[in-house]
């Protein structure tokens, strides 16, 4: 796969806009999110089957200043 978008000017000018960030975000949740709490305290977690997408879920949450961390096992986990 080359790239997540097929087009990418739609993509250079679709990441101009934090709505469309946040939209993305709340896509990608209602499709490989979950939200866990472990004994020590809550946690977000995305599972996703590309590293590529995982690292664009970190890069768009850092725009809204959220720190997240990658994790490969089987398949990629972005988590907060």
């Amino acid at each position: 796969m080359d790239s997540l978008f097929p087009k990418d000017d739609l993509y250079e000018d679709s990441t101009k806009s934090k709505n469309f960030i946040k939209n993305f975000l709340c896509g990608i949740f209602l499709g490989a999110g979950s939200i866990a709490n472990p004994d020590k305290s809550y946690h977000l977690e995305f599972t996703l089957n590309s590293e590529e997408l995982a690292k664009l879920v970190i890069k768009y949450l850092r725009v809204f200043g959220i720190k997240a961390k990658s994790l490969e096992k089987k398949v990629n986990i972005s988590y907060i």
